[in-house]
């Protein structure tokens, strides 16, 4: 259950990482991204705000299934 719990905030912290204001947050965004076994994402720390909301979607899509 606590591993279940600190999943779901670590998912959190991505999620929000990837839209964060600040470039180094969406920067450790991305290389935890990058280590995520099946994920197939579309995203950089550099794209645009619309681009970094899909990729979000895209995200927890994955992660919903």
């Amino acid at each position: 259950m606590a591993q279940d719990t600190r999943a779901c905030g670590r998912l959190a912290w991505l999620l929000d990482a990837m839209i964060h204001k600040d470039r180094r947050v969406r920067e450790n965004a991305s290389k935890e991204l990058r280590m995520t076994p099946r994920l197939t994402v579309n995203y950089h720390p550099d794209l645009d705000r619309d681009a970094l909301e899909s990729a979000r979607r895209t995200v927890q899509r994955f992660f919903a299934r």
